[in-house]
């Protein structure tokens, strides 16, 4: 936000229209589209925070943009005592574990009534569950009633699942999970209940709804797996066994996650009797921000992550590490230019060293080629990158690497590339290497050793969908077409729904299929 711009902000305006309604409004569209630094700028230019009371749950929302808490909590503290303002207030409250703070102001919230709408009512409820405050949550919420939503009948089996009464949470949850619109999570929390009651037939369909409804819900996949493993069906045993073993890596990043959002909020400090409109925290903790935006995106939340590169980037400004994370959270979400506007600056032209930042900004450049449809430029990257990382280039990007040289015509670098990978991989991981080094294999015109490794990679993974699409379609084009519906069969247990799965099948079964 240029210093221009601003003094726009306070041009005189015709009518009934005020400065501060401009401001008002330029700060709640900049927040509306998450670009928080820019909207302290404009709140800081309407004056200090206690001469404008209406602008402080913009300042409020700005501070909880970047990450500060704690400078939006001392804000809060000289708000009005709205509803939406002591709901926000003890929503952080209890995420910085100021649980006597956070039921003194619940019970001046209460003490208003019924002024707080459901939707923020319910979100504050799920905060204060999740915080272990579950029965400040249960006051909140109230009795539950005939004309509940399913959200709020969800919400009230939750508290009894934290109460451990698993038969008291049953009915609530069945209603949730049973609704003409389901809420989200209803499915695994249903089926959380049964297997903690020992119903565990009844609960594996509805932990494997939950898991084709969020594939990226590692606590489904959790349950779900320890229930597979009490199978007498290896096949169902060997899921069981994948499903553990990811929720387990999903676990720790998790808890280390949160753990660095605990310490980065431990670290702020309030400058003065009023907040200071630079967000506090410390700038010792600038690698702690680093690893946050690691974790997030190693996670696929890239919503998540472009917040906190914002919120890091205003504290360090400058720093390559967050404008490569920006970058990939762009690519993410597949804004390929927008990841690719951000990379290019940082990688150095052709001739020039790869080292620390620049090595990593071309990585993600070669990953946005690629994902791009220009292979050629993506190998030329790659190149350079094997090239100054040596050794010490990860399994993943050497994949990564073998993919762009197998597209642009060197499936032979590709092979031996896939090769380096697979011996630095063990375990369900080797899957998706095996999987794509089969390919390659195709494209040598080796047909025989691509079966044998379409069939080790299911052996490492019996649910990896592109093994068993690659294999069905070799066996299909050798006239085995017997052999390749018994492939897509056994695939279609683990993705029932799979469209090209089924479609293969259809291929299967139709005349001259073999």
């Amino acid at each position: 936000m240029t210093a221009l711009v601003l003094s726009v902000l306070f041009v005189a305006v015709s009518g009934t229209i005020q400065p501060d309604a401009t401001l008002r409004a330029e700060a709640r569209r900049l927040l509306q589209q998450q670009d928080y630094a820019s909207a302290l700028e404009v709140l800081d230019a309407a004056g200090p925070k206690g001469a404008q009371p209406e602008f402080l749950r913009y300042w409020a929302e700005a501070y909880v943009g970047l990450l500060d808490y704690p400078a939006a909590v001392a804000v809060l503290e000289s708000a009005p005592p709205e509803p939406e303002n002591l709901a926000l207030r003890i929503r952080l409250l209890a995420i910085l574990s100021r649980d006597d703070e956070a039921r003194r102001v619940l019970a001046e919230l209460l003490a208003l009534g019924g002024r707080l709408a459901d939707g923020p009512r319910l979100r504050l409820a799920m905060q204060l569950r999740v915080s272990g405050l579950v029965s400040e949550s249960r006051r909140l919420v109230g009795a539950p009633t005939a004309a509940d939503s399913p959200a709020l009948t969800l919400e009230h089996g939750r508290l009894r699942l934290a109460e451990d009464d698993y038969e008291g949470a049953l009915p609530f949850l069945a209603s949730a999970a049973s609704a003409e619109e389901p809420p989200v999570g209803a499915a695994y929390e249903f089926g959380r209940c049964l297997a903690l009651l020992g119903r565990r037939e009844e609960a594996m369909p509805w932990l494997r709804k939950a898991v084709s409804e969020s594939p990226d819900d590692s606590l489904a996949h959790f349950r779900l797996g320890q229930l597979l493993l009490q199978d007498s069906d290896p096949h169902l045993v060997a899921e069981g066994r994948r499903l553990l073993s990811g929720h387990e890596e999903s676990r720790l990043r998790g808890r280390r996650r949160d753990l660095l959002l605990t310490r980065l909020n431990e670290h702020s400090v309030v400058r003065g009797s009023s907040i200071d409109r630079t967000p506090g925290l410390v700038t010792g903790s600038r690698d702690g921000w680093v690893e946050l935006v690691g974790l997030l995106l190693d996670r696929g939340e890239a919503i998540e992550a472009t917040r906190v590169v914002q919120a890091a980037s205003v504290r360090y400004p400058g720093d390559p590490a967050f404008d490569i994370g920006r970058a990939r959270a762009h690519l993410q979400l597949g804004n390929l230019d927008a990841a690719a506007e951000v990379l290019t600056p940082l990688v150095p032209a052709l001739g020039e060293p790869l080292d620390g930042a620049s090595l990593s900004a071309a990585r993600w450049l070669a990953d946005v080629r690629l994902r791009g449809g220009d292979p050629a430029a993506a190998a030329a990257l790659f190149d350079r990158v094997l090239e100054a990382g040596g050794q010490g280039i990860s399994p993943r990007i050497r994949a990564a690497a073998a993919t762009a040289f197998a597209m642009s015509g060197n499936p032979a670098r590709a092979l031996t590339l896939f090769g380096e990978v697979l011996d630095r991989t063990g375990g369900p991981a080797r899957a998706g290497p095996l999987s794509d080094s089969a390919l390659v294999l195709e494209m040598l015109g080796r047909p025989s050793e691509a079966e044998s490794r379409y069939r080790q990679s299911l052996q490492a993974d019996p649910a990896h969908t592109p093994a068993s699409l690659g294999l069905a379609e070799l066996l299909l084009r050798t006239g085995r077409s017997g052999e390749a519906a018994a492939v897509v069969r056994a695939a279609l247990e683990h993705a029932p729904q799979d469209a090209a799965l089924r479609e293969l099948l259809s291929r299967t079964a139709s005349p001259g299929a073999g």
